[in-house]
């Protein structure tokens, strides 16, 4: 530490100095005594004038009076003296600072071993925790949890709803703008000490994790086993430094004046709005146009990875077409939001764009609560991942194409197919199987076709007799019949299930 920091620190003792080297550091301090013949250039030494009739030249000393005026080579020395009344405490001081910052040294050696290492941001968090001794967390821009350690809750709202959901809920982040946490913490190069408000009962140190004016994420710690010590704040600010380090190679960052909109839509596509009132004061803080009915599409971002100027030019191109759209990368996906009216002209331009550039994708149906939004995307996620198990040649998918897929899907994690299966389906694709016939599929395409004899022959392009005999040899091998409406019901069920199964 410079000595110039350590006078700085002992300012309130109002301390009189005469330094020939400002610039010195100071990593240690020792008593002074008459035998002591080796001075040490980073040692502050302490005691009283009385100890030496002469200083040895290029030390360091803090004394507990005025200079002797016996005393030589006082221009060649940094020299401190404090009141007789106030020397304990001066000591105490510096002792203390000297401390802290051995501590800021050890971290920082501690931390700059993760950098060399290319550790993960959870195993950062984990050495942090184990410097700080408080419950850290981090998150991107949009308040997703990233990281944090301790993984437990610990009964604070904020850290309990990181923990449960993953992310902050949009009551939080509203409170955050309207108590100016989220400012004050953005206008501070350095971590603030919340005590206020929200924080009053559990206080905190919020960090932005910061470079330049991209912003990367939050950083939090929580004062809950000990209180924050002065070099606390010095070491936060360094793990800022080490999680931007690595958070600018992997993430996209966000700048300050679209964070309230992409978290409100991050949000609203978790299922992070609990009220509509929720909904319209962040719309209205936020200046956000969005008006009924709405469309979700959803396409995996990892199909851009060989090809990263696609998410660029399909910015472009739908901007460009499309006024009433919002697009944001969410959970993987690139995510477009298409709303107000003309929305059926909307939804035609961005497939024709989308297929343009051959990016696959799936579609939710049109809807008109905005705060449902989060079923709606779900249903476009799922549309993509079913739609490319059955068929990946296409690449527009609509939810409404694969909602039967879903629920045998769905049915599927709670159940083994054997539960739902007509038994006579299996021994009839096993005969099939067995003879090299197509039974089973014949029979689906008839259930399928409502039972309709013209349809089906037509389809398979056979004659009816040969569709009527083979529907025949099917009640025969399987042992059931077509005139049986539960029957038919349950066979049809039972074969979407074992058809289904083969692109699971």
């Amino acid at each position: 530490m410079k000595i110039l920091q350590l006078i700085e620190r002992l300012q309130k003792l109002a301390p009189l100095k005469q330094l020939s080297y400002p610039e010195r550091s100071i990593a240690n301090i020792e008593p002074l005594h008459s035998n002591l013949q080796n001075f040490e250039l980073n040692t502050l030494y302490y005691g009283s004038t009385q100890v030496l009739s002469t200083l040895p030249q290029n030390a360091n000393f803090l004394f507990q009076s005025n200079l002797a005026s016996d005393l030589i080579n006082i221009d060649n020395n940094n020299l401190i003296y404090v009141a007789d009344h106030k020397f304990d405490i001066a000591v105490s001081i510096v002792k203390m600072a000297l401390a802290e910052k051995k501590v800021i040294q050890d971290a920082k050696e501690r931390l700059f071993d993760e950098v060399i290492k290319e550790s993960s941001i959870s195993s950062i968090l984990y050495t942090a925790y184990g410097i700080l001794g408080n419950p850290i967390a981090l998150t991107d821009p949009t308040y997703r949890l990233l990281g944090f350690y301790p993984e437990k809750k610990i009964n604070d709202p904020v850290w309990d709803s990181l923990y449960v959901r993953g992310f902050l809920e949009q009551d939080f982040v509203m409170m955050f703008e309207t108590d100016k946490t989220k400012e004050k913490s953005l206008v501070s190069d350095r971590p603030i000490y919340l005590n206020w408000s929200w924080a009053q009962e559990i206080p905190r140190l919020s960090a932005t994790v910061i470079d330049g004016k991209k912003i990367y994420g939050y950083l939090g710690i929580i004062e809950y086993n000990k209180p924050f010590s002065q070099a606390d704040y010095e070491i936060t600010h360094l793990v800022c430094k080490v999680l931007c380090s690595i958070l600018k190679r992997k993430t996209t960052p966000a700048s300050e004046p679209s964070i309230l909109k992409q978290t409100f839509l991050a949000n609203l596509l978790d299922g992070g709005i609990s009220s509509e009132d929720t909904l319209q004061k962040t719309m209205a803080r936020a200046k956000l146009p969005f008006k009924a009915p709405y469309c979700i599409f959803a396409a995996p971002l990892n199909f851009m990875k060989e090809n990263t100027s696609l998410l660029t030019i399909a910015h472009n191109q739908l901007t460009l077409k499309i006024e009433n759209i919002h697009l944001c990368t969410h959970g993987g996906y690139l995510v477009l939001l298409l709303f107000g009216k003309g929305i059926e002209r909307s939804i035609k331009v961005t497939v024709d764009i989308l297929k343009n550039l051959t990016i696959h994708f799936g579609v939710s149906n049109v809807y008109y609560e905005l705060i449902n939004s989060t079923i709606y995307y779900r249903q476009a996620i799922v549309a993509n991942k079913i739609g490319r198990k059955i068929d990946r040649k296409k690449n527009y998918y609509k939810y409404e194409n694969y909602v039967y897929q879903h629920l045998i899907e769905s049915a599927l994690k709670e159940e083994s197919s054997l539960v739902f299966v007509y038994p006579g389906c299996k021994t009839l694709i096993e005969y099939d199987h067995k003879n090299k016939t197509n039974y089973a599929k014949t029979l689906h395409l008839y259930l399928t076709k409502y039972k309709n004899i013209n349809d089906t022959s037509n389809e398979l392009n056979i004659h009816r007799n040969t569709l009527t005999y083979r529907l025949k040899k099917c009640e025969e091998i399987a042992g059931f019949q077509l005139t049986n409406e539960m029957h038919c019901k349950h066979l049809q069920i039972s074969l979407d299930i074992l058809l289904y199964k083969e692109y699971l």
